[in-house]
């Protein structure tokens, strides 16, 4: 009888340094019954904690792999224990250690933190994947929308009153930063209620627990059928990019500033989540554009943007150009820079935000998204991606 409790051993989760910017890597899936079965000394590994901490492969980093201390030995991949379902436990158990017990208004704290973010990104980057195979991906994929946004709304109006705070902003602007910040939050709130994230009925079961019955219970692809099937998403997204038509007179609205940069991070986020299926060639491979090379050496090298997990569980993993793929992310960074000081300075004012995008700003993300296309970055990654 399959278990309804978290899927990973809660020693090895909370033995993770699961810090904003640091992938996490997934090496076992356990129920509890399997739990007792698997020998401490298998593959020359001791099942301790301590031996979870693990590092992030860079793309200088050969290995693709966690430390052979840190290898914890995984499950063989059988029906029971599916890959896709793998990729979902993991941030569903980062995600419940973040909530559990806590009340509503505990809890939203505990969200802003950059590992819970993390796992409801990469929870909803799943559902955006798998949201066509079955109208319950889809609804997780809105839910988590729903909850990213609300941690977003909550942390942007809290970032912005700590500026206004630090730069000697009028009382009239921090106070309508600091309204705009309990609404966030008291919305956030309702929504952990609403969407049973923490249940207001103590007889409700809660949606992380309904979503983990969902995925043991479904028929998920063979290995080799799903490969072929989110390495597809995975193209379509640099598809996205490439050939949208952008208008970054707008911060927000439309597919202006915001959705240009969600669009680069999307794909960052959906490859991420895949946890190990696609990783990043030796930094000896090269660089396709000369210009880029100098990034695997800049500090936007290691963001959590341009890191990917190590195949620790993936057999045959697909493998990209480094430089291209840290180019997504320093584009995402640059992008979320702007974005901030675009934000910061159309708040400092009594009034309501305009969404307007200066000409001098405009012509920046226009110079990236101009750069990308014509270093044809996102067809050289679905060239790989295809194999």
């Amino acid at each position: 009888m399959r278990s309804d409790k978290p899927l990973i051993n809660a020693g090895i989760v909370l033995s993770l340094a699961l810090t904003v910017g640091a992938p996490l890597v997934f090496t076992g899936c356990r129920t509890n019954a399997e739990e007792s079965s698997i020998s401490a000394n298998a593959q020359g590994a001791e099942l301790t904690p301590a031996a979870a901490d693990v590092t992030p492969a860079t793309p200088g980093d050969t290995r693709q792999k966690p430390t052979p201390e840190a290898m914890i030995p995984p499950l063989p991949h059988t029906q029971e224990n599916p890959i896709q379902l793998m990729r979902f436990t993991i941030w569903l158990d980062v995600l419940d250690k973040s909530i559990d017990g806590l009340s509503p208004e505990a809890a939203v704290e505990k969200l802003t933190d950059g590992s819970a973010r993390n796992g409801v990104f990469n929870l909803q980057a799943l559902g955006r994947i798998y949201e066509d195979e079955n109208p319950e991906f889809k609804k997780a994929r809105k839910r988590f929308k729903a909850l990213e946004d609300g941690i977003g709304s909550y942390a942007k109006w809290n970032d912005l009153l700590t500026k206004a705070e630090g730069n000697g902003a009028k009382d009239e602007v921090k106070s309508k930063l600091q309204t705009k910040k309990s609404k966030a939050k008291t919305d956030l709130v309702e929504l952990l209620g609403k969407e049973d994230y923490i249940p207001k009925k103590v007889d409700k079961v809660p949606y992380l627990k309904a979503l983990r019955a969902f995925l043991i219970g479904y028929a998920w692809k063979a290995p080799a059928e799903d490969r072929k099937f989110v390495l597809k998403a995975l193209s379509d997204q640099l598809e996205h990019i490439k050939s949208s038509h952008y208008d970054f007179s707008h911060l927000e609205d439309g597919n202006g500033v915001h959705e240009f940069r969600r669009k680069l991070r999307w794909f960052a986020m959906e490859t991420r989540s895949l946890n190990g299926l696609v990783v990043l060639k030796d930094a000896s491979a090269g660089c396709p554009v000369p210009e880029y090379a100098a990034l695997l050496s800049s500090p936007i090298a290691k963001s959590k943007y341009a890191v990917l997990p190590p195949a620790a569980i993936e057999p045959n993993p697909v493998k990209v150009t480094p430089c291209l793929y840290v180019k997504i992310a320093q584009e995402i960074d640059e992008i979320g820079t702007l974005k901030g000081d675009v934000e910061e300075a159309d708040n400092n004012t009594v009034g309501e935000a305009s969404d307007v995008v200066g000409k001098d700003d405009q012509a920046k993300v226009q110079a990236i998204l101009d750069g990308m296309l014509k270093n044809d970055v996102c067809s050289k990654l679905q060239s790989e991606i295809a194999g």
